[in-house]
């Protein structure tokens, strides 16, 4: 870059790179997809543009979750991971989680089900057997469906923070 008197000016490009390193984001597009993997996204990047960059959904992707509960609009989250489910996976998940007693079902899906609750299919009372989430707060989460990221939970004002920090390790969004 050429400063006032048409000499080099390091310093000008030295912070264009890192307001162009600012700008970039960083997901990971896994499962159901022909080219998983981690891809750098601008910053007005979309859930759609992450598809698009793995390769689309494969023809094992389960359609019917997509339309349901994935928002290709949305806006990437830096760091945000897009798992997509397979076709019968996503029901191995919910059925496992809804299990009374544990037996009949998979113990691998049940203890990862049992870990995390998915806040774009986890039903009223899933989400009030977390930490400080009641009934009011349940039916505004189940409202605002779809997410693209836990985070927006924080930034929509729907959990306050102490909220959020205390059940953020055990919530997803696939």
């Amino acid at each position: 870059m050429t400063g006032f008197w048409g000499k080099s000016s390091p310093a000008v490009e030295i912070i264009s790179e890192e307001a162009e390193a600012q700008t970039l984001k960083i997901a990971e597009v896994s499962g159901a997809v022909n080219s998983p993997g981690v891809y750098e996204f601008d910053s007005q990047a979309r859930v759609a543009d992450a598809l698009d960059r793995a390769g689309g959904v494969s023809d094992g992707a389960d359609a019917a979750w997509l339309e349901k509960n994935l928002n290709r609009a949305a806006l990437l989250q830096d760091g945000q991971k897009l798992y997509i489910p397979r076709i019968g996976e996503q029901s191995e998940a919910v059925s496992a989680t809804n299990m009374a007693g544990g037996s009949g079902g998979s113990d691998t899906v049940l203890s990862v089900s049992s870990q995390r609750v998915n806040i774009n299919t986890a039903s009223q009372k899933e989400l009030e057997e977390l930490w400080g989430i009641g009934p009011v707060t349940a039916q505004n989460i189940i409202e605002q469906r779809p997410y693209s990221s836990v985070e927006e939970l924080l930034q929509k004002g729907i959990l306050k923070s102490n909220v959020y920090e205390r059940n953020a390790s055990m919530l997803s969004i696939y």
